[in-house]
């Protein structure tokens, strides 16, 4: 679970260093998932992604998936298996 966060609060603040405050604050209080659900709701947290970034959620999506691969290479959560096969399909079909 910790890598999951760690991986999105790192992924989110390539936009400054403010932003990831500033986007789990929306997330709880605009969408209502709280950060700390989030490794639980890879269903929610991609549409929230969707309905925010568009076309570019697909690449945050995968920064994320990424970041948490390099630190853990045999992590294999519904979280980042949901995140990989969407952000793939998302991929494919731009």
């Amino acid at each position: 679970m910790k890598e999951i966060m760690d991986a999105v609060t790192d992924t989110f603040s390539i936009f400054g260093p403010n932003t990831s405050k500033v986007l789990m604050f929306h997330l709880e209080n605009q969408f209502g998932l709280k950060p700390k659900d989030i490794p639980d709701k890879p269903e929610r947290f991609h549409a929230i992604l969707q309905q925010l970034f568009g076309n570019y959620a697909a690449s945050l999506e995968v920064a994320i998936c990424k970041q948490i691969r390099n630190s853990n290479p045999s992590h294999n959560s519904e979280f980042v298996r949901f995140l990989e096969h969407h952000s793939l399909q998302e991929v494919k079909a731009a």
